[in-house]
């Protein structure tokens, strides 16, 4: 049996318009990083800014090395390190190619997964979440050398799972994500509440959990004979912020308080709309889909692991996750004008987002 239990003709359907919007899409990305680099003013090659500026480096140098540490996950690097055939072809390639690749798996399980929403979202509104998702300002992190897309594939395949009552899958999805970032064993509490509204406890629920979580005990246990800490992320995540980067390259006090400022705020609004979206969730009855959005937002900042010691880059981590997407395609449901609107903002934003990457 097909574990993605579409008919046949839907999903050659489907399969149709994601390579349409994702094809389309990766051209627009690609002359919104043309006109950032103009605006930017940079000569660096294309392949060096994808794979080296910001976090690139480490996960590029994580997947060169396989040496893991800090608040860098192993499961993104490992498969850039499987898709290079171990480092014969190009690391930094494989990176980009392998997130590609993510993103398009992305958009057709999205695609199904809505699709078996029975009566909740139209044709159209399918149409929607798929455009915003693949022309997300995010998509600097879903091209680049970044876990994000990775992590993206998974959530939706884990919700897809969640939805046909496969919880074997969703416990190997939960195992993944766990591998792939600190959040992922949030859907290990989904699984269980899942599991428990719709049978007792059993030991095959305890089986299922000890599945799902089993991707961050071993990174844990990887972090404790390594690095001598069994939570070495948590607390290196603790530790991370952009000061030092922004005195090192700045080198003036009024500068450096202003970009903090602009920081937080871009970060606080993040945060903020991250909340909003996950009570539209619960409004529309997506309870697993609005609680899995507060588990992925609500630990680094109740934890205090951000940057500047208030947020820790909640633009990005509030906005480059599957409720996020969710969340909007029940916003603009039903409503041409909100979907013009929302488009329209993603697309802008987008091209901002290149040229932020490239200054």
């Amino acid at each position: 049996m097909n574990l993605l239990t579409t008919p046949s003709s839907h999903q050659h359907k489907w399969i149709s318009y994601v390579l349409i919007i994702f094809t389309l899409s990766r051209i627009i990305n690609l002359l919104a990083i043309y006109f950032g680099r103009i605006m930017a003013h940079t000569s660096d090659p294309l392949l060096y800014q994808l794979a080296t500026l910001w976090d690139s480096s480490f996960f590029i140098q994580a997947a060169r090395t396989l040496d893991f540490g800090r608040a860098f996950f192993p499961l993104f690097p490992l498969l850039v390190r499987l898709i290079s055939l171990n480092g014969i072809l190009s690391i930094e390639i494989s990176a980009i190619v392998l997130n590609q690749l993510f993103l398009f798996l992305t958009l057709y399980i999205l695609a199904l997964y809505l699709e078996a929403k029975n009566k909740v979202f139209s044709v159209a509104d399918i149409k929607f979440a798929l455009i915003i998702l693949a022309y997300s300002p995010m998509n600097i992190f879903f091209l680049a050398a970044y876990s994000e897309a990775t992590f993206l594939f998974l959530t939706i395949l884990a919700l897809y799972f969640l939805e046909k009552d496969r919880p074997y899958l969703l416990a190997i999805c939960g195992m993944l994500m766990g591998a792939t970032r600190s959040i992922g064993s949030a859907m290990t509490i989904i699984l269980i509440i899942h599991q428990l509204k719709r049978r007792k406890l059993s030991l095959a629920l305890l089986f299922q959990v000890l599945i799902s979580l089993s991707g961050l005990l071993l990174y844990s246990l990887y972090c404790q004979i390594h690095h001598g800490d069994f939570i070495s992320y948590i607390h290196d995540e603790a530790n991370w912020g952009r000061t030092g980067w922004i005195i090192s390259t700045i080198h003036r006090w009024d500068y450096l308080k202003y970009n903090i400022d602009i920081a937080f705020l871009r970060d606080l609004l993040a945060f903020g709309l991250a909340l909003l979206l996950s009570l539209v969730l619960f409004w529309n009855k997506f309870t697993m889909e609005g609680l899995l959005y507060l588990f992925f937002i609500l630990p680094g900042f109740i934890s205090g692991s951000t940057t500047y010691g208030i947020f820790f880059s909640s633009a990005r981590l509030d906005a480059a996750v599957i409720p996020f997407y969710l969340a909007l395609a029940l916003i603009g449901r039903n409503n041409t004008y909100l979907k013009t609107m929302i488009i329209a903002l993603s697309v802008l934003f987008l091209d901002q987002s290149w040229v932020l990457w490239t200054s």
